[in-house]
């Protein structure tokens, strides 16, 4: 049987008609982001820091991310989705093409600051697009592959970044990874209302945040609670991996390449991971997501050459891999029409609290106990976000029936 969405098209075509306003630039600002994972720790090490103070700096994009939910929400709300998502990419790529200027902890901590802030104008603009123009019926296909195009950038993003670091240092690096980032505004200028940009909306749709709070403070809580874990987890692996590549004696580009295993076992599952949360609920696929994610870390923090910490890393990528699109999904189907930009800001918020949280587990753990203490327990956060899935939020799939999206995809 064919899935259709709301307006009857089958979900290939759906997915054709996303590639301008959603995945063709996902790809192209993730394959930027995705050049930092390497590079970015090592060039922190590298200039002396404690891996305390490296993970300091790493978490202030979750810090830039948690303050602009809220200016960012209202933003999207008044100024329409366009003219943020445009202002959001290219601060964004300034931020990470500056990094290699400096080597002061404030000002480098500056600018992974103000990065978190413009790529939250990123995210929140598409997750309100699939949240609003996005039939539930087929949101989980939609939302995974959305994860699977990040992911392959992921894979290709740090390979290039390790590369550029070896060959040409990391100033250059740093440059090289602002200008891919930047080339995210190509397909995004040339998209108009009729492919996921929407006018400005009149003031009189926008609503208080602290309404929508009161309306929605059950689900809002609950799910506020899951992605603080569920991200931290994430957060804090694309930190301890690379550091303990670097531990073990691995230079820059072979941390790349690391990296990229992890990103390419996640390329095997993320197709699976759509039709799990389709065909049978959201649980199907993140429960197994996350734990597998656990067990990878597990492995990871007992690894005592690169040969182990690549098992490790795979195992943690696979996981990742099956729980793509997860969060996104899950705010798609609890978000409230009307309220929805708004709702997902606030979301948005705790999400960026778990960016914050894992790297710091990574940097005060590491420093007291060792870097495979900090590993352990990020394993051990994966777990508890599983619990907190299951118990308190629950499955979402239906948390909705029958609610239609206002616009077509």
């Amino acid at each position: 049987m064919i899935v259709r969405s709301a307006a009857g098209e089958p979900i290939g075509t759906v997915l054709l008609r996303l590639i301008r306003p959603l995945y063709l630039p996902t790809f192209l600002i993730s394959l930027g982001t995705g050049m930092l994972i390497p590079i970015l720790p090592l060039y922190l090490r590298e200039i002396g820091l404690s891996y305390q103070l490296v993970t300091t700096v790493l978490a202030a994009a979750g810090i830039g991310g948690l303050l602009g939910q809220v200016p960012i929400g209202t933003a999207i709300t008044r100024l329409g989705e366009r003219r943020v998502v445009v202002a959001a990419t290219l601060v964004l790529a300034l931020s990470i093409a500056l990094l290699g200027v400096s080597s002061t902890i404030i000002v480098l901590a500056s600018f992974r600051l103000t990065g978190g802030f413009a790529n939250t104008g990123w995210t929140l603009s598409r997750h309100s697009f699939v949240s609003t123009s996005v039939a539930p019926e087929v949101r989980g296909r939609v939302s995974s592959t959305f994860g699977g195009v990040a992911r392959t950038a992921w894979l290709l993003g740090p390979l290039l970044g390790g590369i550029a670091a070896a060959s040409f240092g990391y100033t250059a690096a740093f440059a090289l990874t602002g200008v891919v980032t930047l080339t995210g505004l190509i397909p995004l200028l040339s998209a108009d209302a009729r492919h996921g940009m929407p006018p400005p909306k009149a003031p009189a749709d926008r609503r208080r945040l602290w309404d929508v709070f009161r309306r929605n403070r059950g689900p809002l809580i609950a799910a506020s609670t899951v992605q603080i874990f569920v991200t931290g987890a994430r957060a804090g692996r694309l930190v301890v991996i690379p550091l303990l590549g670097a531990a073990l004696g691995l230079d820059v580009a072979n941390v790349g390449v690391l990296v990229a295993v992890g990103g390419a076992t996640e390329l095997l599952l993320f197709p699976l991971s759509g039709w799990l949360m389709d065909r049978f609920s959201r649980l199907a696929a993140s429960v197994p997501a996350l734990s597998l994610i656990a067990v990878g870390l597990f492995v990871a923090a007992a690894a005592t050459t690169p040969a182990v910490l690549v098992v490790g890393a795979a195992i943690a990528g696979l996981g990742n891999g099956l729980g793509a699109g997860i969060l996104l999904t899950i705010r798609a189907d609890i978000a409230p029409r009307g309220d929805a930009v708004q709702f997902l800001s606030l979301l948005g918020s705790a999400e960026e609290a778990g960016r914050v949280f894992g790297p710091v587990v990574v940097g005060v753990i590491a420093d007291r106990i060792g870097l495979g203490a900090s590993a352990v327990a990020l394993g051990i956060v994966a777990l508890v976000a599983v619990g907190l899935l299951v118990g308190v939020l629950g499955d979402t799939t239906h948390s909705q029936p029958g609610n239609q999206p206002p616009r077509s995809a």
